[in-house]
């Protein structure tokens, strides 16, 4: 062996190290090459399934934040086109959520300009997390701060939308005071807002129940996933249901 084939064996270790960092950080290297017409027929029919879901989901989402919808919009769809390539799972959910827009709410108040600085340090801090595989750190929060936070959560953001859900006017954020309020002006309710959103939550669970029962009766065709849309916006009642 001579003194350059040392330099050559290792070049060739590092060169196949970077390239298996690469793929494993942008992993649409490895699965491009096998895309074919299939495979867009079904990311073009999950694409139109999950688009509309996503659009009236981030209009809400950015209400929860207390941004204009705009944000919403653009929290929507900027992850999803930026996960093409990083993406390395298909199950994964990508955007924003109900705990996030709580928190942004929390701590911008409604500025446009914090919610983004926020935004840009939360996704600096993710990107050097993914780059260093610094993944594990999640373990170490132990299950129980887990449920207990998501449980707080899904309480205050349920409550915070019964006033909406009943259109009283002018309730506090906070928890026990949005609590406090909704019950002290109980009185104020607006019936076409009342009438519309239990309408739209009977059909809700309605669909879930219909989505149990189709699962137990599959037959040839398979499991059907029905969508309802559902909108009415006059001077009392403004409403959108999928």
């Amino acid at each position: 062996m001579g003194p350059g084939d040392t330099n050559i064996d290792c070049s060739c270790c590092t060169g196949s190290k970077l390239r298996r960092y690469l793929r494993s950080k942008v992993p649409c290297i490895s699965w491009m090459k096998s895309y074919n017409l299939k495979c867009l027929q079904g990311d073009f029919i999950a694409g139109l399934t999950v688009g509309m879901m996503v659009i009236p989901q981030g209009l809400a989402y950015a209400h929860l934040a207390e941004l204009p919808p705009n944000y919403g919009l653009y929290a929507s769809f900027v992850g999803i086109l930026v996960y093409i390539f990083t993406g390395t799972s298909k199950d994964i959910t990508i955007g924003p959520t109900a705990i996030m827009s709580q928190i942004v709410a929390e701590v911008a108040k409604g500025n446009t300009k914090l919610a983004l600085t926020c935004s840009l340090f939360a996704g600096c801090f993710q990107v050097l997390m993914g780059l260093f595989f610094l993944g594990f750190v999640v373990w170490v929060i132990s299950t129980p701060i887990l449920c207990g936070f998501t449980t707080a959560a899904a309480l205050t953001i349920g409550f915070g939308q019964l006033p909406k859900l009943l259109g009283i006017k002018g309730v506090r954020r906070q928890f026990w005071q949005s609590l406090y309020d909704t019950f002290a002006k109980i009185k104020q309710t607006r019936w076409p807002d009342a009438v519309l959103g239990l309408v739209c939550l009977i059909l809700l669970f309605a669909l879930r129940y219909l989505q149990k029962w189709t699962e137990k009766k599959r037959n040839r065709y398979g499991t059907v996933q029905i969508a309802i849309f559902c909108f009415w916006k006059d001077d009392h009642a403004n409403a959108m249901l999928i």
